[in-house]
Order: structure tokens, then sequence, then C-alpha cells
């Protein structure tokens, strides 16, 4: 009896260490010992963050209208001082809801990027961001530019709960 509980001991230990946060796709410290597109490392945060490849998973950024009218919308991506990203689009007014628009892809590569957006050619906010070579992902949408109740525009990075 000794000996197979001394083995279930072992077995249990091991297999413990699997599900104890440290999955085959990371040592448990953030890094990556393999090429996955994406990888999650259950020993940092709740909820636990996901890292994602930015050439192979580019961010995407989240349009939302909470203001009761509609309005044009011009996104740009700034690196380097030039222009990587531009799109305009029309956004529908909110009503019990805000209404929301996803540009995808929108960042193809590491690097320090300015995100503006400008609303009726009027008001304009940026926000500035670095990209490592990973990003942690929530939910697709890395940034937002949020027309608020008001009319005025924000463009921040969205935060994880």
């Amino acid at each position: 009896m000794g000996r197979s509980v001394l083995l279930f001991a072992v077995i249990l230990v091991a297999f413990s260490g699997c599900l104890g946060g440290i999955s085959p796709s990371n040592g448990g410290d953030g890094s990556a010992l393999s090429d996955e597109i994406c990888y999650t490392d259950s020993t940092k945060g709740d909820p636990t963050p996901t890292y994602c490849l930015v050439e192979e998973r580019p961010p995407n950024l989240l349009i939302e209208n909470r203001h009761a009218s509609d309005h044009d919308v011009t996104v740009q991506v700034i690196e380097n001082s030039s222009v990587i990203y531009s799109e305009n689009i029309s956004i529908a007014a909110s009503s019990d809801q805000p209404t929301r628009h996803v540009l995808k892809d929108v960042i193809q590569s590491p690097g320090e990027y300015t995100i503006r957006g400008t609303v009726d050619s009027e008001t304009s906010d940026e926000y500035v961001e670095s990209l490592d070579e990973r990003y942690v992902e929530m939910a697709g949408e890395q940034w937002v530019i949020r027309i608020t109740a008001d009319g005025d525009v924000v463009v921040d990075r969205i935060r994880s709960h």
C-alpha cells in the first residue's frame, strides 16, 4: 500500500504542475516556448492574460458611438509621422445601447503608434501606444474611439476588467 500511495502522490504532483498554470506553450514567466500565435499565462493576472504575436494576430480597434446623433469618424494610425492606416466611416446614432463598429487588423507589426480619431472633421483625440512583439489581447479590440453621450471624442486603450 505504501508504494501505491507514493506512486499516486508522484503522479498527482506531476499532473498538478500541468494544471497549476504553466502551460506547454509558456514557461510560466510570460515567455513563449514555441512559435504559437497566442498563449495564456495563468500565473499572471485575473483574468488570465493571453499574449499574441502582432504579426500573426493583429489587434483591432473599436469605434463606439454613445451620442444620440450620427457621426463621421476618421481613424488614423500613425508611425514615425507617417499615416500607415486610415479609414473613414459613418456610425449611426446610439439608441438604448452604444453603436459599435470594429476595424480589423489595424496594426501589423511591433512599434510605437499614435491612434487618432476625428469626429465630423472637427473634434479629435489621440492615444500613443507602444507594441512589443507580443501584446496582451483583450477580446480582440485593443483600443476604442468613443463618442460620448455629450458628443466628445475619447481615444483610449481598452482595459481588462
